[in-house]
């Protein structure tokens, strides 16, 4: 008497609505398995192994599919019955993974609706894979044609917006539109983050899951580009559904949508954000005075602050503090700029604060410089203006060339390999013109100051004279921030000082001058090189 086959039924569904699904549901594909292993006399010897589960992601394993080849191992069944080849595999991974089963433990593979065995395995999983691809492709293209003709097709709506079916865009939720504009509205206003997400807390308002406000929750609506009106599909470039690289602005489809802030608030709010990050008391644990002051005259990167407070597993009892190049922490090898590469903050704190305020004790020096500076000023001023315009014109040539390029590669005149290293040729072009632009109107702006700024000079120097005594590091710190803009030291360790002389402005509190001045200078004045 011949000996019945042992079989066993695995049957996979991609979601959980397809799992009721009258075409190809759970249910269905189990019955027309236990017909076929009858018709053909199996002996259905295991429960069915069953997944809800994707096919076309290779890298999650499905765990009733690995469990089915640990079993076959174990010559738990004879032969593996399933409905179609498609629910066995969608990828060549997992059907090589089953041929290796096959052809150590002998077991042999039947499909209820589609003849395949063993020689035909790889063909069926090669026409499952471009069966996969051909879909991601057609979807993408349907997404596409709705992102062009202005519809939402970028996933959940971000908070403050809701998805409207019928016109398929987004729409303010009353509820969350308010939350959206006072949170704009409290950062603009030179609060913080951490403020905010804690009186969100305190006053209960909860997420749209219900659950409290994070971090990185606000931040991540403060930086969204969608609440000026501006949302973007097809912001990262896929292959083979795997991203590879991010896109560029103009490379992405934009999508307009109802404004929540002005661009006026969205920009004043992220020089918020960028200042508040550069301030941050998180930064170091101990007050450097000159944190975001120092940059290093070789490599052009600012310094970085660090403190210790242990040595060899001892605690110290007073931290050691220092001052290192970012350029040679970031990059070793590239950059040599000194030796050692930090620097004693201690000795270097004590030699620029003794410079400043002598300068303001004696300020013969800095209102010289700015009786000069007063006496040449239209001269400098007519020079920066033409080559401001001629990096304006550069600009704007390197704008239009990159336009010309996107449309070329639109247009499919460009292969990706010619693509590429165009738009990395044009971008860099554009960013160094930009950056130009920027600053010569910067010292522009700063060569724009009258006679009047000499009579503040004097003013600000007698009122701060008898003020610059015993105060903390912290007053310090903030004194520097308010007269210096930006300390050079080079490799041999000498110090160019560029100091503001500020604004006056009305008196406002606790300040540690009787003449108040505001964070915004009238000009730059560089004196004679230090070493320490």
């Amino acid at each position: 008497m011949e000996t019945k086959k042992r079989a066993g039924t695995y049957i996979r569904v991609s979601s959980r609505e397809q799992a009721t699904e009258d075409k190809a549901s759970l249910e269905v594909q189990q019955r027309d398995c236990d017909t076929y292993c009858r018709r053909k006399g199996y002996d259905i010897v295991c429960s069915p192994y069953v997944d809800v589960q994707s096919g076309t992601d290779s890298r999650k394993e499905r765990a009733a599919f690995e469990q089915m080849l640990e079993d076959a191992r174990k010559g738990a069944f004879d032969i593996i019955v399933a409905w179609r080849p498609d629910r066995l595999f969608r990828s060549l991974w997992p059907a090589a993974r089953l041929k290796q089963v096959m052809d150590t433990t002998g077991v042999d593979v039947e499909t209820v609706t589609q003849p395949m065995d063993k020689s035909t395995l790889g063909l069926w999983a090669w026409v499952a894979e471009r069966e996969i691809q051909n879909i991601r492709e057609r979807t993408m293209m349907g997404r596409e044609s709705l992102a062009r003709a202005g519809k939402f097709v970028t996933g959940n709506p971000p908070y403050g917006y809701k998805y409207d079916p019928s016109i398929k865009q987004l729409r303010h939720d009353e509820t969350e539109h308010l939350q959206v504009v006072g949170i704009f509205n409290w950062v603009a206003q030179g609060k913080s983050i951490g403020s905010l997400v804690t009186d969100f807390n305190l006053l209960g308002i909860l997420t749209r899951r219900g659950k409290p406000w994070t971090r990185q929750q606000i931040a991540k609506i403060l930086k969204n580009p969608i609440y000026t009106g501006r949302a973007y599909w097809g912001k990262r470039e896929r292959r083979n559904g795997l991203v590879v690289a991010k896109k560029s602005v103009e490379e992405r489809i934009l999508i307009p949508v109802t404004p929540v802030v002005t661009e006026e608030i969205f920009e004043r709010v992220q020089r918020q954000l960028n200042k508040n990050r550069r301030i941050s008391p998180r930064n170091t644990k101990a007050v450097h005075i000159l944190q975001h002051l120092l940059w290093c005259r070789g490599c052009s990167t600012s310094f970085g602050a660090r403190s210790r407070n242990s040595r060899y597993g001892k605690p110290l009892i007073t931290p050691k503090r220092y001052y290192g190049c970012r350029g040679m922490k970031q990059s070793p090898g590239a950059y040599h700029c000194r030796r050692p590469a930090e620097l004693n903050a201690t000795t270097l704190e004590n030699v620029v604060w003794n410079e400043v305020t002598q300068a303001f004790a004696e300020p013969q020096t800095l209102l010289k410089i700015l009786r000069d500076r007063n006496a040449t000023a239209d001269e400098k001023a007519g020079l920066i203006r033409t080559k401001l315009d001629k990096a304006a014109e550069q600009l704007e040539k390197k704008n239009l060339e990159l336009q010309q390029v996107l449309t070329y590669a639109r247009q499919n005149l460009l292969s990706t390999e010619e693509l590429k290293p165009q738009l990395a040729q044009v971008r860099e072009q554009k960013q160094h013109w930009e950056e130009e632009v920027q600053n010569l109107k910067q010292k522009l702006g700063s060569l724009q100051a009258d006679a009047g700024n000499l009579a503040d000079a004097e003013k600000l120097c007698l009122s701060i004279r008898e003020r610059l005594v015993d105060v903390t590091p912290q007053q310090k710190k903030e004194f520097l921030r308010l007269v210096v803009e930006r300390i050079w030291v080079d490799k041999s360790n000498n110090l160019e000082i560029e100091v503001v002389i500020p604004k006056l402005e009305k008196q406002p509190n606790d300040v540690i001058c009787e003449t108040p001045f505001s964070l915004q200078g009238e000009g730059e004045f560089l004196w004679g090189q230090m070493s320490f």
